[in-house]
């Protein structure tokens, strides 16, 4: 096992690797920062070129583009409150606000340090804490699934703005949105009017767009003035980035559990990457001291997220190689890549492929530092973006934008459909709802669905009464009552120190 172990390092630092594991972070890199592409669309292109190629060299190489692109996405996000992939989303939700306060360089910094050293670190948690998390994965049957995807809207609801009921509906109408089209079990056709197209169900990039492009760009033209304002201190761009960086190691604490969480996330086949960005995000705030102003520009609410997107990815790339299932959905893109490569996925990779599975992982911590250093030293070039004009940038992001609701699919039919929910992401802007957890609520509706028929299928209507599913209901509860709980426990405790006085 060592021996295997040492091997696979070794093969890491081969010329050949290094350079193709170096031109795969370079295109991540790109692809992370153009807003909507993402690893997976880079993955896909590139999947048949690797084809015939040594698998120490190829899988190491598709690795970087898919878990490096986070690093780049993190960019347009904070900048332009556009996610370059769809994990960076929650980013948008500090990351841009404090854009506008003038503090993009400071939130840039802190999104690429925390981005890069989450999938540093957890690249030896995908050794070291097997032994913990992967019998847990194995108890974690439909019903536990399902009750996951509720524990993670719950979370997601109690952090809205006002209302914790205006959480709880967004997340509703997002699954609602998710169940336009085919059900994939009956075979009957739902909200979809007659509409040939509506039957394939709404477009993922067509809903991120419109949840958060489109109100931020129509904000941007409504104010007539640049993303934010132009000063002497926020032309020191590198300065604020060194501050991001060193924000990052004041909140150690809350980057480690994020990070931690990421990994853990990653490793559950199914949850999908979104889950553990948001829920890192609103743990982080239930957390902070400042837990009121997130949303309006908390350097925490940018560490949380981007130490769970990159750190994940460990995860998701130990439960494919184990068990053969992927770990989320761009990990299918590498399940094909093993199978054309010729490699079986599965409990025996892990023992007669040691060493490959090394140079992978040791691959995303090398990939991680590249795209950290590129991002970073890059950004001050990046950032002078937030001070063009407003109109040069409605000029450009527009049409950006529309491409990219197109180029997903190439069905014209999406640009209209964009149009049409850009006006519902515009009145869950304005009137306080929750666009983190309607989105969160359409990714994760369709596994809510089939979580749900199956449990019913196998389990009863008494799906819920497992030991594993009793605890995650409770932790529901717990989320949705913790004001009232809280104003009791006070009252209690006011009662008491009367009484003692």
């Amino acid at each position: 096992m060592v021996e295997q172990f040492m091997q696979g390092v070794v093969t890491l630092f081969q010329p050949e690797v290094l350079l193709f594991l170096f031109l795969g972070t370079i295109i991540a890199t790109v692809i992370g920062v153009i807003p909507v592409l993402g690893g997976a669309v880079g993955m896909t292109l590139l999947l048949p070129f690797v084809f015939g190629m040594d698998a120490a060299v190829a899988l190491p190489f598709l690795l970087a583009i898919q878990a490096v692109s986070y690093t780049g996405g993190s960019v347009t996000a904070v900048l332009l409150n556009i996610p370059g992939t769809l994990p960076n989303a929650a980013t948008c939700l500090d990351g841009y606000p404090m854009t506008q306060k003038g503090e993009g360089g400071r939130a840039v910094g802190a999104a690429v340090t925390a981005s890069a050293f989450g999938g540093i670190a957890t690249v030896p948690l995908a050794l070291l804490m097997i032994p913990v998390v992967i019998p847990f994965v194995l108890k974690c049957k439909a019903p536990e699934m399902l009750l996951i995807i509720v524990v993670g809207l719950c979370f997601l609801a109690v952090l809205t703005k006002g209302s914790v009921l205006k959480g709880l509906i967004s997340a509703a109408l997002g699954i609602l949105l998710s169940t336009i089209g085919w059900q994939t079990i009956t075979g009957v056709g739902r909200f979809t009017f007659g509409v040939v197209y509506l039957y394939d169900g709404l477009s993922l990039i067509d809903v991120v767009l419109a949840l958060f492009a489109v109100p931020a760009i129509l904000e941007l033209a409504a104010k007539r003035q640049t993303i934010a304002p132009i000063d002497a201190k926020s032309l020191k761009e590198f300065s604020q980035l060194v501050k991001g960086a060193r924000d990052v190691l004041q909140y150690w604490w809350l980057w480690l559990r994020s990070s931690v969480l990421g990994y853990v996330i990653g490793i559950i086949p199914g949850i999908g990457s979104l889950t553990s960005t948001f829920l890192a995000y609103s743990i982080a705030k239930q957390s902070s001291k400042n837990a009121d102003k997130f949303g309006t520009g908390q350097i925490e609410g940018v560490i949380a997220p981007e130490s769970a997107n990159n750190s994940k990815e460990a995860g998701s790339l130990l439960t494919t190689m184990a068990f053969g299932i992927p770990g989320s959905g761009v990990m299918a893109i590498m399940l094909a890549a093993f199978i054309m490569l010729g490699i079986q996925p599965g409990p025996s990779m892990l023992i007669q492929h040691t060493d490959l599975c090394v140079t992978m992982l040791a691959g995303l911590a090398v990939a991680n530092v590249i795209a950290g250093i590129m991002v970073f030293f890059g950004a001050p070039y990046i950032i002078k973006i937030t001070r063009v004009s407003h109109v040069y940038l409605f000029a450009i992001i527009v049409p950006i934008i529309f491409v990219g609701a197109f180029v997903w699919n190439e069905a014209l039919l999406d640009v209209f459909a964009l149009l049409i929910l850009g006006v519902i992401g515009v009145c869950i802007s304005r009137f306080g709802f929750s666009q983190a957890s309607m989105l969160l609520g359409f990714v994760l509706g369709s596994l809510f669905e089939y979580y749900l028929w199956h449990s019913l299928d196998a389990y009863g209507n008494l799906f819920f009464l497992s030991p594993i599913s009793l605890v995650l209901i409770c932790i529901i509860v717990g989320v949705l009552s913790q004001d009232a709980i809280r104003r009791l426990f006070i009252r209690w405790y006011r009662r008491r120190k009367e009484k003692t006085a």
